[in-house]
Parts: C-alpha cells; sequence; structure tokens
C-alpha cells in the first residue's frame, strides 16, 4: 500500500510540473521529441511479475521517464529493458563521429532485492539503415553506470582500470546471438552521468579491433531488470551525435 501511495503522489508531481503522465504497459512505445520510450519487456516469460512505465516531460531533445517492477525468478536472466532510445543518434560510421554530448541524470525512488544494472545500449552494425540486434549486427557495446545485486555483463573480464570520460571501467566481452557484445562498467556509481561517449568508440577501434566503418544503429538507455521490485526515476535523459 505504501509503495503504491508514493508512486501515485510521484506521478501526481510529475504532472503538476509536466503536464500529462502517458502510461506504458505491455511492449509500449511513446515518442516524444528526439526520442522514444519503451516499457520492453523482451524476456518477461523467463520469470514472473510485472512493469511498467511512465513518461513524465521533458523538450525536444531531452526526456525524463520512472519505471515500477517487480519480477522473481531465473535470476540470472534479464526479464525486461525499459528504456529511450534517441531517433537522431544513427546512420553514421563511426570514422565521422566527432562527439556524443550526453546526460543521464536518475535515482531509484525505492527497491526492494534490486538485482538490475542501469545501461546505455548502443549497437554498430554493416548498414547505414541496419535495425538493432539483427542478422547486420556487428557489436552491441553497453555502459552500465550502475549495477545492484551482482549481476555481471554477457562474457567474461578482459580488461580492468580503463580510464574513458572522466570514470574508470572494468571491460567486459562475449559473443551473443550473431554479434559480439562488450561492456563498460563503472567503478562505482554514476547517477549523475554528463560527459561524451565518443572516447568509447575510440578505445573500442584502438584496443578491440572495431572497424571505424561501422555504421551506428541506435543509442539507448534504459535498465536491465533481473529480479527484485523498484520504482526507477530518470529525472534527465539527453543524447546527440556531432558529426565531422
Amino acid at each position: 500500500m505504501h509503495a503504491l501511495l508514493s508512486l501515485t503522489l510521484l506521478t501526481s508531481a510529475f504532472s503538476l510540473v509536466t503536464g500529462t503522465v502517458i502510461k506504458l504497459n505491455g511492449d509500449a512505445c511513446k515518442s516524444h521529441g528526439d526520442y522514444e520510450l519503451c516499457n520492453d519487456q523482451w524476456n518477461a516469460y523467463a520469470g514472473t511479475g510485472s512493469q511498467v512505465s511512465y513518461l513524465t516531460g521533458g523538450s525536444s531533445d531531452t526526456i525524463s521517464w520512472m519505471t515500477r517492477w517487480n519480477w522473481t525468478g531465473a535470476s540470472n536472466e534479464v526479464k525486461t529493458y525499459a528504456n529511450v532510445a534517441s531517433t537522431t543518434a544513427k546512420g553514421m560510421t563511426l570514422s565521422n563521429i566527432e562527439a556524443v554530448p550526453t546526460k543521464w541524470k536518475w535515482h531509484y525512488h525505492s527497491g526492494e532485492d534490486v538485482c538490475a544494472d542501469i545501461s546505455y545500449d548502443i549497437w554498430l552494425g554493416y548498414s547505414p539503415n541496419g535495425d538493432p540486434g539483427t542478422s547486420g549486427t556487428a557489436y552491441e557495446i553497453m555502459i552500465w553506470l550502475n549495477a545492484e545485486g551482482g549481476v555481471s555483463p554477457i562474457g567474461s573480464l578482459n580488461c580492468s582500470d580503463v580510464s574513458i570520460a572522466s570514470h574508470t571501467w572494468d571491460v567486459y566481452a562475449g559473443p551473443n546471438s550473431n554479434w559480439e557484445t562488450i561492456s563498460f562498467v563503472a567503478q562505482g556509481d554514476l547517477a549523475d552521468f554528463d560527459d561524451d561517449l565518443a572516447p568509447f568508440f575510440e578505445w573500442l577501434i584502438a584496443y578491440m579491433g572495431v572497424s571505424s566503418s561501422l555504421y551506428l544503429h541506435q543509442i539507448a538507455g534504459g535498465h536491465e531488470t533481473f529480479t527484485g521490485s523498484a520504482t526507477f526515476v530518470t529525472d534527465n535523459f539527453y543524447v546527440s551525435v556531432e558529426t565531422h
């Protein structure tokens, strides 16, 4: 009862500031400015529970949202990835990218036994118009700003103490379907991230053999939920791509 009440008060507070709060059930998506928010439950059948997301506001180039979830079972498997994807950050080669400025301020409003990560999910492929997670995908690049409950990325630890974008990261790599997943895991929680993602691409090209001729297919930000219950809030999210 208390969790439901606090969620109601929280969404009501957002509504007073931003206007109408839009609720997303199932796998629903909603466009807002340069973004699309999706209550992505791609692997929900692996466990038992529920999830709902709310589009709470933003401008043409920023967005805010929140997600409430409760999942049990298959503790080592991701159930959902409620996320925001940029609708403009795509179609350019890595060699043409000069900067990828981004800001992401988030927090957990409540949580119990949370096993989840807060992460960017970036897709690289072979053609300018490819879709993420398809036969045209070459790499999935994840940037974990937070990990709760002992969760870890796909693959194995490749190297530690890598300095990129003013922070230190552990790097994991491993195969996933027909592509390779490379994950940067922050050493510490980055709940107010304000930096440039381009140095991650530069490091991948220099040290992981990623081709600079690959195309950017998508930049998304969200939370991979394994188990537990929580209300996750993004106060502000922004990302764009600057090219040569």
